[in-house]
């Protein structure tokens, strides 16, 4: 969204492949990718940003099917691992690359 102009103009949508509403996302600090959480079907999906235009759509690089119901993301940048929380108190840790690796499951001690 161009929030310079008056009214704000939306520069790009795009469908992603989630079965219902995305519940998370996050941006690298570079700009160049964008990690979503879809909530219903848990899909953890990892999209390559080529620019902000209609026809530069930002192009899927992986997915994979995680654990319905997250709750929020987290990427760390430096060991390039996805956090993955969920209600129930668990996180999921997945390495990131061209494929999303389950790392392991941390459980909360409530």
């Amino acid at each position: 969204m161009d929030l310079t102009s008056s009214p704000p103009r939306v520069l790009l949508t795009f469908q992603t492949n989630t079965s219902g509403p995305i519940k998370s996302l996050v941006m690298t600090q570079d700009k160049q990718h964008l990690f979503i959480a879809g909530f219903a079907d848990g899909l953890l999906a990892k999209y390559r940003l080529r620019g902000f235009t209609d026809s530069l759509k930002p192009l899927l690089e992986s997915e994979i099917r995680g654990s319905p119901e997250p709750r929020c993301i987290l990427f760390l940048e430096k060991l390039n691992q996805l956090l993955v929380g969920h209600k129930s108190g668990v996180i999921y840790l997945y390495q990131v690359g061209s494929e999303f690796r389950p790392l392991c499951n941390l459980i909360s001690l409530k």
